[in-house]
């Protein structure tokens, strides 16, 4: 029998155990809710989980999973710098203004949710991870995000009502969000930019981790 795993308000209710893995299963394997819930229809299981309900528990697990993405990357982090410094010793370290920083090989690819060539990247979201040479962990991640529901809304009612956009106190996804990187909200680029611009926030933040 599922026992309650996360306290809600009481208009929520509580959220039981078997939600929450449907939640981090639907994050897992990309599915959106409506499609989860028609796959689950054909299968002739009833689909029970309220929409209000859906995006309590989707807020939780997202800041679960991001919390466990940055310590796993600091451990990669460390371990790439010690993996380096075992191999070169002090013929990979550079001391600048005092400090001490080491040299670190690493390589990154950017990744859309929707394919694309040349010109054609239209993706409204996509996200850039550093891995490093030696240990081929990733120790750096950056996700790009076009959209946000919040931030439309409000932009929609200032519209209709031909004033400057009021926006609420949120978690913005819209711009740049860093893991171990550099995060820039007020980041407004092309699909096809958030290559470089990933590349760039994910050195950036792990230079300041020294």
């Amino acid at each position: 029998m599922c026992k309650p795993s996360l306290e809600t308000s009481m208009k929520v209710g509580k959220v039981y155990e078997v939600n929450t893995l449907h939640v981090l299963g639907e994050q897992n394997v990309g599915l959106a809710p409506a499609k989860v819930e028609k796959l689950l229809t054909s299968l002739g299981i009833e689909y029970a989980l309220h929409r209000t309900n859906h995006g309590s528990i989707q807020k939780h697990v997202g800041a679960m999973v991001e919390t466990m993405a940055k310590e796993s990357c600091e451990r990669a982090f460390e371990d790439e710098v010690g993996a380096t410094l075992e191999r070169g010793g002090n013929t990979d370290t550079e001391i600048v203004n005092g400090t001490t920083y080491v040299n670190l090989g690493a390589t990154g690819d950017c990744a859309w949710p929707t394919r694309g060539s040349g010109h054609s990247y239209a993706s409204f979201c996509g996200g850039f991870i550093l891995m490093g040479a030696i240990n081929k962990k990733v120790m750096s991640a950056s996700i790009f995000s076009k959209m946000c529901s919040t931030c439309e809304a409000a932009e929609k009612t200032a519209e209709k009502e031909k004033k400057a956009p009021v926006y609420p106190t949120h978690d913005c996804f819209r711009g740049c969000r860093g893991i171990m990187a550099d995060s820039d909200s007020s980041w407004r680029g092309s699909s096809k930019a958030m290559e470089p611009k990933g590349a760039l926030s994910t050195a950036l933040g792990l230079g300041k981790q020294a």
